[in-house]
């Protein structure tokens, strides 16, 4: 059996790069490149929220998380900054994984992915609640 390689997203972990929400009304965005290598497809575990996949224009996979605090607040941002989005490459696919999302009381907090992928490389999503938009341009 393939012992799995885990890249947690822990330079850029949807801590936002910011100590506190500016005047953008508690909008954070983090992103990150992941190098494919030989991976063949990508598989995405986007337990709610708006994910959008889009034809991107290099070789490697780009992901952009953007949370917002509809009602702003401590909590909410804290929430913000507990989500971390993990990559694990299992044999030719890379797995992204949105994970420390809260199930319940969440303080307005909403999510969205946005993963850019080469045209050649094989998508596919397990997705709770929410939308969902594919742009190949």
């Amino acid at each position: 059996m393939e012992e799995p390689t885990k890249i947690p997203l822990t330079a850029v972990p949807l801590i936002f790069a910011l100590a506190a929400p500016a005047a953008a009304k508690d909008v954070m965005t983090a992103s990150r490149t992941f190098r494919i290598g030989d991976a063949e497809a990508v598989h995405v575990d986007f337990p709610a929220g708006d994910l959008v996949l889009a034809e991107g224009t290099g070789s490697d996979l780009r992901a952009i998380m953007t949370a917002r605090c509809a009602h702003g607040g401590s909590r909410c941002i804290q929430q913000a900054r507990e989500i971390r989005l993990v990559s694990e490459i299992r044999g030719k696919r890379l797995n992204l994984e949105l994970q420390g999302e809260p199930k319940f009381n969440t303080h307005g907090l909403s999510i969205e992915l946005r993963v850019e992928v080469r045209k050649a490389l094989a998508a596919s999503v397990k997705m709770g609640v929410g939308d969902i938009g594919v742009t190949l341009e």
